[in-house]
C-alpha cells in the first residue's frame, strides 16, 4: 500500500520535530527501485536519495519542505545515531528476527515501550534514545542495532 504523498511530509517534519535528522528515500515500484538500478537494486525503496545523507540528513521544516516537494512520494528515512539521539532495533521477519527477539526478551527481559513501525519486508522497527556513540550490532538470527552511519 502506498501513502498518500502529502502523508509522506508530514511524517518527516513530525520524526524532525522529535528531533531527529530525516532524508528522502527511494522508493519501491512494483518489484524495481526509483533508483538508477532499477530491477537490479539491492535495497529497493530503503536507500537515500540525496547524496552525503549522513551529513546532509534534517530537521529544519523548510529543507524537508523542499526535498518533498521535489520528492513527493519518497519514502522517509531517519538518520539514525547519536546526531539524532536514536537508533533503531530492526527484527527481519524473514530471517527469524520474531524469533531471535522472544530468546534475547526471555534472557533481558522485555523491550520497553517505544516507538515503532513495520517495515517493507514484514519485520519491525522499535526506535530508542540514545546520548552516546553506539555502533551497528548484529544480534544473529536476524536481529540488528542500527545505529551511527544506519
Amino acid at each position: 500500500m502506498t501513502a498518500r504523498p502529502e502523508a509522506m511530509v508530514i511524517a518527516a517534519l513530525d520524526l524532525a520535530a522529535r528531533g531527529w535528522r530525516v532524508v528522502p528515500l527511494h522508493i519501491p515500484m512494483g518489484d524495481a527501485c526509483s533508483c538508477s538500478e532499477g530491477h537490479k537494486c539491492e535495497h529497493i525503496g530503503k536507500h537515500p536519495r540525496i547524496r552525503a545523507w549522513a551529513q546532509r540528513a534534517s530537521t529544519d521544516g523548510k529543507q524537508i519542505r523542499s526535498w518533498w516537494h521535489d520528492w513527493p512520494e519518497a519514502n522517509v528515512g531517519v538518520a539514525l545515531g547519536r546526531n539524532s539521539g536514536v537508533v533503531a532495533l530492526d527484527i527481519d521477519a524473514r530471517n527469524g528476527g520474531y524469533e531471535r527477539l522472544s530468546n534475547l526478551e526471555r534472557q533481558h527481559g522485555p523491550l520497553p515501550r517505544t516507538v515503532s513501525d513495520v517495515s517493507g519486508g514484514g519485520g519491525q522497527h522499535f526506535l530508542f534514545r540514545v546520548h552516546r556513540r553506539v555502533r551497528y550490532v548484529d544480534l544473529g538470527g536476524g536481529a540488528e542495532l542500527l545505529a551511527d552511519g544506519s
